[in-house]
């Protein structure tokens, strides 16, 4: 294996971890705490005067929570291809269209990862585990691979028509 890929795949594995990190440290916070938090944010979006005549404060609260959990799990997603992306056998596959055999290890990681997470929750005050959000971060995964694929595909194919 070459330095470049080797280093790549290190890298890669190191923003997975801090993601990983990110992700259990942001459920780590009390219900009051997360709340907080988004909340701020929903304020400031909140401020926008068309904003305020389309959407109560309480229904852009959850919205920005869920958008939250939806792109977090994207992230994950995309750092997990990345990493993927740097194996031969990978590029192999894509190049064979077995797209989804591929996207599929990539989601359940980022299942696995979202049902521990929501397990986790149960045991942080004023939290608690979600099916729901489960369904949510799995939906940013997909979303955010399918994405992702396309591009890499659309890149793949350009390169060998070269």
């Amino acid at each position: 294996m070459n330095l470049t890929k080797y280093l790549k795949r290190l890298i890669f594995i190191i923003c997975i971890l801090i993601w990983l990190v990110f992700i259990f440290g942001m459920s780590a916070k009390t219900g009051e705490e997360s709340a907080g938090l988004s909340l701020r944010i929903t304020r400031q979006i909140y401020k926008v005067n068309l904003v305020r005549q389309i959407i109560k404060l309480d229904t852009l609260h959850t919205i920005i929570r869920k958008c939250a959990h939806f792109t977090e799990y994207g992230i994950l997603a995309i750092l997990v291809l990345e990493l993927a992306d740097t194996f031969d056998k990978w590029k192999k596959i894509l190049l064979q269209k077995r797209y989804v055999k591929c996207l599929w290890w990539i989601v359940i990681f980022c299942i696995i990862v979202a049902a521990s997470d929501e397990f986790h929750q149960r045991f942080v005050p004023d939290r608690g585990p979600s099916i729901r959000d489960v369904c949510i971060d799995t939906g940013g995964s997909l979303m955010f691979l399918v994405i992702a694929v396309i591009i890499k595909i659309c890149r793949l194919h350009r390169l060998n028509n070269d």
